[in-house]
């Protein structure tokens, strides 16, 4: 298949993509999630996702910021799209969270981007799903 051939030649220049960290690096990182996920790969996707987590920590993406140039909505959107993707993992594979709850959802980002606005909804009803399923204590012993 074609498509096996184009995720594989991408995948041998992720080392050149992840080496120094910059916005493209978290955007590349994701699109190899939503592609691993894709082809039912979620160890790799959970992984894939994880770099550009932190890589976004890195980067400080994940921080709120009073400006409101272009570069920083679109550095607010990427942290948007790692949030959701983690949260709808997280509730799917039980893997511990990356993000954790010092980020709450993440407001500053959504702008007029309706599908952002539903996704980020949505990502919070999943991480309350996960906080209640992973996190519950039993109360017999």
């Amino acid at each position: 298949m074609d498509g096996d051939r184009y995720l594989q030649a991408a995948a041998c220049l992720l080392s050149h993509v992840i080496i120094i960290p910059y916005l493209p690096t978290v955007q590349t990182l994701l699109l190899f999630t939503m592609v691993y996920r894709g082809r039912n790969q979620e160890g790799l996707a959970w992984q894939t996702l994880g770099m550009a987590i932190r890589t976004a920590y890195t980067l400080g993406i994940n921080r709120t910021s009073t400006s409101n140039s272009e570069g920083k909505n679109i550095e607010r959107r990427v942290w948007a799209v790692c949030w959701c993707l983690e949260k709808m993992m997280h509730l799917e594979s039980g893997r511990p969270t990356v993000i954790g709850y010092q980020h709450p959802r993440p407001e500053d980002a959504l702008g007029e981007s309706k599908f952002l606005q539903w996704h980020v909804e949505l990502g919070e009803y999943q991480g309350n799903i996960s906080d209640h399923l992973y996190s519950h204590q039993s109360g017999t012993r």
